[in-house]
């Protein structure tokens, strides 16, 4: 498969040049980060191998308890990282009751104005609230602690997934597969009598659907297995070709084991839209001047590639539906905005991830102007470039996750599962990692070099 031909500005190939030219500092960080990659891989494999090992005959005891070995293991490997994530877990609870604090402060200063000892309170738990932040994300951002974060998020999800399996029953099955048809596709009620084939794991419920049932789900002629996200039903068109749907089903199977990684938004920090609303909140209330600049600092201080970072889960659940659209793209007159989402996402009508982007957007508009009205140049033009250097991250992000699906998909079937591995294990300001690892191990498709 060729490779479209990137939009890089001019002002960014000069960056890319300069990166190139930071020498042996950046190769050592860069072997580094290949070595962390291949051991999130190993682990993610060993994973995979146990899950497919075990059979539907071994007691739900029995199978959480090989889980549960499994992550032991992990953390015994790595006990650094295993202490950072219990005091990431002490800072969230010392955040929590800051913020509670911070509430009670300010539900009082709508009443009457806040005397000094009080304003400095406020002032003290504003300050500790943003150390506590940024120790989280200095914690939870080296790539083994996310490592163990998702691994165990994901354990604790097959975990579950099992127990529904083991103790629920058809009518159980009924409920969630309507409920998941009306939330997600707003569908009419599930017609379990279009199922003709049940077949029952230990993670997954694989539903084998009547043809033309499946194409009025899933709305599309070209799709040929549906994962439903957050639960273990996969749902798959019967087809005559038999080795093509067991394709299908290890295809999706892919998505059921790591449904639940914990995608650290932003390196757990308050997202960029929060701290807009607080800034427009303070601002609303007539809260003192010190307060609002503060807020403002917030704001100044936000990177377009830590607002990259915090769609990383919107962006990566998108992708299984993004797969089965083919990344098909509308030719309908668009704004830049809805046609940057439509290079990934097509017409599959992914309702989180694309409301978020633009209500992002929407928010920095609404920014740039208020700033503007008020002569506030620092702020507006902070916001625009802020604005400009994220679109240049987004679509620069969604052509490589793109390339490197298509890329693996023509290489193995473990190296598709690698490339799922990476998309939940690095931020995606790392996605432009992924090309180059492929290579490295896999070299390049038939597909690429033709």
């Amino acid at each position: 498969m060729e490779r479209e031909p990137s939009l890089e500005s001019e002002d960014h190939k000069r960056m890319h040049h300069r990166l190139k030219q930071l020498g042996p500092d950046l190769e050592s960080r860069r072997e580094k980060l290949y070595e962390q990659i291949e051991t999130t891989l190993q682990f993610g494999h060993d994973l995979r191998d146990l899950v497919e090992s075990i059979s539907p005959e071994e007691s739900q005891q029995d199978i959480e308890s090989k889980l549960e070995s499994y992550m032991d293991s992990v953390k015994a490997k790595f006990p650094q990282e295993s202490e950072d994530i219990e005091r990431i877990q002490e800072l969230r609870s010392q955040r929590e009751e800051h913020w509670k604090s911070y509430d009670v402060l300010r539900s009082r200063d709508e009443v009457d104005e806040l005397n000094e000892e009080e304003e400095n309170q406020v002032r003290i738990i504003m300050e500790k609230t943003e150390e506590i932040t940024d120790e989280i994300g200095r914690l939870s951002e080296g790539n083994i602690t996310k490592l163990i974060l998702n691994l165990d998020n994901m354990t604790a999800d097959l975990i579950a997934k099992n127990i529904f399996i083991k103790e629920s029953d058809v009518k159980d099955w009924r409920t969630v597969l309507s409920k998941w048809f009306l939330e997600e596709l707003s569908s009419e009620e599930f017609d379990f009598n279009q199922i003709e084939k049940v077949m029952v794991k230990p993670f997954s419920i694989i539903l084998i659907s009547n043809p033309d049932y499946f194409e009025k789900l899933s709305s599309s002629s070209s799709i040929e297995g549906l994962f439903l996200g957050g639960t273990p039903f996969i749902l798959i068109k019967r087809q005559e070709d038999q080795s093509r749907m067991n394709d299908s089903i290890k295809h999706e199977e892919i998505h059921c084991y790591t449904d639940a990684a914990n995608l650290s938004r932003g390196g757990l920090n308050m997202l960029f839209d929060e701290r807009i609303e607080r800034y427009n909140a303070l601002r609303r209330e007539g809260a003192p001047q010190w307060l609002i600049d503060s807020a403002k600092k917030l704001l100044i201080k936000t990177k377009a590639w830590r607002l990259l970072d915090d769609l990383h889960f919107e962006l990566v659940a998108a992708i299984p539906a993004a797969e089965q659209a083919d990344f098909r793209a509308s030719k309908k007159a668009k704004t830049a905005e809805e046609q940057l989402l439509e290079e990934l996402f097509g017409g599959y009508g992914l309702s989180t991830v694309e409301k978020r982007t633009k209500e992002l957007g929407r928010k920095m508009r609404e920014i740039i102007k208020t700033a503007e009205n008020e002569g506030d140049q620092i702020l507006s033009q902070h916001i625009k470039q802020l604005s400009d250097d994220f679109h240049y991250r987004w679509f620069h992000t969604i052509e490589t996750m793109r390339y490197v699906l298509d890329e693996a998909s023509a290489l193995s079937e473990d190296a598709y599962f690698d490339v799922h591995m990476l998309f939940y294990f690095l931020r995606p300001s790392q996605y432009g990692h992924i090309e180059e690892y492929l290579v490295k191990k896999y070299g390049n498709s038939s597909a690429s070099q033709s």
